[in-house]
């Protein structure tokens, strides 16, 4: 599959690239939620080309919708935001008009020597789509291989990454990163230049309208949001290369977003280089993280996830005849590496294997039971974990069974904050057996109860908060076009496919 960089596309097609499904919502949802149309609707409408002023948002909380996923077992919440759509179509808007995308284009910072390089900038596919498998096997290529590559020349590796890296994003320093942080300074000083927008400035603006005006953080889930984390980490490699310039240091640093992997042929060397990274993202109000900070000459073992070399040097699951001692296994490694890659990649091979078995199943209860107990601590997973359950299901003898057995997962996690996500995928569980079950998340009553005008129908200004000066015609966009695709509910199987829990089912067919 033939693919180039954001950054190569003209500002016609960036624009249609960021307005697709796949780059709005860059996280798991069952394949019958669709924002593009919304988008798009937006993007045509007279009325939204009319709207100039969007201050009106920082008045309101929780104008962006908030999921939140577990990245630790623990209180690591990550919170997931489908971003307002019209702050969303209007920031893409700003940022493709074709003379601020040629400004982006020529000021796009990035290290000027190859011993930065950054590894991550958005994928874009045939079709002009965003595909996560591609962008994964961007990160194997550029990250892993050429870091057992780069043991050939380097004796040390030393790896790091941006504590809270999202979260911790101060919205100015967009403009820093696009312009300068002395001409940006400078200007604030001027008097008669402060009514002057320069395009970072009205990036930093539009993002502060998603969050109530504050300054600490951009919104997670979406391809867009990874672009502009890209142009303050862009700039912080410019930094950076300038500060190494003249130390003499035999280096090279390879980043994937806020990932770093530095290799030297001195530890002394190498502890420097990260002292001055860490100089230079506390000047963009960033900060290394000290538990993931780690030095090591064994360059070869440590350019491989912990998780994905304990797999290949400990991989029993061939020699296993039975499936629940299979999935016994499967649960000991996630004990051990919760929420990993590798845990994922194993569920859904584990899945694509069990879809093509043609052996009785005895024992379906206490394979689901088994699942549910990874569940509750690897939140990464659901969608591969709910897939073989939805597998398993389908082995009991009623619709009444399955839907009881539901219930007792969905009463595992009753003592867990936070888990919306978690329903959502409990929802597609059983949303062809019994689409009328109560939900608390406002995502699952929108697609239990469907979306549009009509009366009794689900509102989408219950998920983006459309209190402040929206006209009427932009509010009836937002809450009639739909987002869920009934036909697609319709087509699914009461048994995943593939292609709704695997990131290259796209990219390999």
């Amino acid at each position: 599959m033939t693919s180039s960089k954001i950054l190569d596309l003209d500002w016609e097609a960036a624009q249609n690239f960021l307005l697709t499904k796949e780059c709005y919502c860059d996280f798991d949802l069952p394949q019958y939620f669709n924002f593009e149309a919304i988008l798009k609707k937006l993007a045509e409408s007279e009325d939204f080309q009319e709207l100039t002023n969007f201050e009106g948002a920082k008045n309101y909380l929780k104008v962006n919708y908030i999921l939140y996923t577990n990245k630790d077992q623990n209180y690591a919440w990550r919170p997931l935001q489908l971003i307002h759509p019209v702050l969303y179509v209007a920031l893409v808007q700003k940022i493709t008009k074709e003379e601020n995308w040629q400004e982006i284009q020529q000021k796009f910072p990035k290290a000027s020597s190859e011993k930065i390089e950054c590894v991550s900038l958005p994928i874009v596919v045939k079709g002009n789509k965003y595909s996560r498998g591609q962008q994964i096997n961007n990160w194997v290529k550029e990250v892993q291989q050429k870091s057992l590559e780069l043991a050939l020349d380097f004796e040390y590796l030393h790896h790091t990454d941006i504590s809270e890296c999202y979260g911790s994003i101060y919205t100015h320093t967009i403009a820093w990163a696009l312009h300068g942080k002395p001409e940006c300074k400078n200007k604030l000083k001027k008097s008669d230049n402060k009514s002057e927008k320069w395009l970072g400035d009205e990036i930093d603006n539009l993002l502060r309208c998603m969050s109530h005006g504050q300054t600490n953080s951009i919104p997670q889930g979406s391809v867009l949001m990874d672009f502009i984390a890209e142009m303050v980490l862009g700039y912080a490699d410019k930094e950076l290369e300038g500060k190494l310039k003249d130390k003499g240091f035999e280096y090279k640093i390879l980043r994937y977003r806020d990932d770093y992997r530095i290799f030297t042929n001195s530890k002394k060397d190498g502890a420097e280089i990260l002292k001055i990274l860490t100089e230079v993202l506390i000047d963009l109000g960033l900060k290394i993280n000290p538990a993931k900070t780690k030095s090591s000459s064994r360059i070869i073992i440590d350019s491989i996830k912990p998780d994905k070399l304990f797999w290949i040097v400990n991989n029993k699951l061939n020699l296993e005849k039975y499936r629940q001692k299979k999935l016994l296994i499967i649960h000991d490694f996630a004990e051990k590496f919760p929420n990993s890659g590798t845990l994922t990649n194993l569920l859904s091979k584990f899945f694509k294997k069990e879809k093509k078995t043609k052996s009785q199943i005895k024992n379906p209860k206490i394979l689901i039971s088994i699942l549910a107990d990874i569940a509750l601590k690897n939140f990464r997973a659901i969608p591969k974990i709910f897939a073989l359950i939805s597998f398993y299901l389908s082995y009991l003898e009623s619709d009444e069974e399955k839907i009881e057995m539901c219930k007792k997962i969905k009463n595992k996690f009753r003592n867990l904050p936070n888990v919306g996500h978690l329903e959502i995928w409990l929802q597609r569980l059983t949303i062809k057996l019994d689409r009328d079950q109560e939900q608390t998340e406002l995502l699952c009553k929108m697609a239990k109860l469907g979306d549009g005008n009509k009366k009794g129908k689900f509102k989408k200004s219950e998920i983006w908060n459309c209190d402040w000066n929206l006209s009427n015609k932009i509010k009836l966009i937002i809450n009639k076009t739909p987002v869920i695709d009934e036909a697609k509910i319709e087509e699914i199987s009461s048994i995943f496919s593939k292609e709704e829990v695997d990131v290259f089912a796209e990219y390999y067919s």
